[in-house]
């Protein structure tokens, strides 16, 4: 698990790395053109993988999304994993809303309300803050940060974007 953490931090990193531009004849930092408001933009269907840890330890598993706009999406997910204390079997699924912002770049930031089922006995509904790089116009990479229960909730995953 610490392998895949790390390999997608490396991940997040490059990208973020590969925007650096050095002066040239060209001129004074030229900006690449990437369109990601044009590409992106419409209704679409997102599946991709997603791990989260809160105090229940690691949990991972898979989500549906259809995105409306870029700025607006509404999805499935379901999650599993081992829990802390008992080592029993824990799952979570629930729907979950986002807003984005600046949406028109290769990143993108924003709130995100998640009303999770926990074992088929507790609902709960968590507020997070997630962010999206986008690596393609078809790939993106999504990290989020939450509360439950006055606890932290990290939340990592890559979507594959069908249209």
């Amino acid at each position: 698990m610490k392998t895949l953490l790390i390999t997608l931090i490396l991940a997040v990193f490059s990208v973020f790395c590969n925007q650096l531009q050095a002066q040239s004849f060209k001129g004074y930092y030229k900006s690449r053109s990437y369109k990601a408001s044009k590409i992106n933009n419409g209704p679409a269907l997102e599946i991709g993988g997603q791990t989260n840890r809160s105090i229940r330890g690691w949990k991972t598993g898979w989500n549906v999304d259809v995105a409306w706009s870029n700025k607006f999406r509404v999805g499935y997910f379901r999650t599993a994993g081992r829990t802390q204390s008992e080592q029993a079997q824990s799952s979570e699924q629930g729907v979950e809303f986002s807003f984005m912002f600046n949406s028109n770049g290769k990143v993108a930031f924003g709130p995100q309300m998640r009303f999770t089922v926990t074992d088929k006995r507790f609902v709960s509904l968590i507020p997070m803050v997630q962010s999206r790089v986008s690596i393609s116009s078809k790939l993106a990479i999504k990290g989020g940060v939450g509360m439950s229960d006055r606890y932290p909730i990290f939340d990592m995953g890559m979507v594959v974007r069908l249209k």
